[in-house]
């Protein structure tokens, strides 16, 4: 390879390298990234707390436990309509 070949796929590198860091610091994208970071989380947390509740419900029925569960679940209620 030439000299003038190195140099021209050298630029090209940089100009591709300077496009992605802009990119990756641009304020819009990282304030979607946290919007969406935040709405992900919340539903994540949402769903795992109502299949909790499910659960809790379908063992309140179990002889011995069914007690524990029966004074969980209203807790679990609670926090789910906050």
């Amino acid at each position: 390879m030439t000299d003038t070949k190195i140099e021209k796929q050298f630029e090209e590198i940089q100009t591709t390298l300077r496009k992605m860091s802009r990119r990756e610091n641009s304020w819009r994208l990282i304030i979607w990234r946290g919007i969406l970071f935040g709405i992900g989380s919340t539903l994540g947390a949402v769903i795992i707390l109502y299949s909790l509740l499910i659960i809790l419900q379908k063992l309140e029925v179990l002889p011995g436990v069914g007690t524990i569960f029966q004074r969980i679940t209203p807790l679990i209620e609670q926090s789910l309509k906050r």
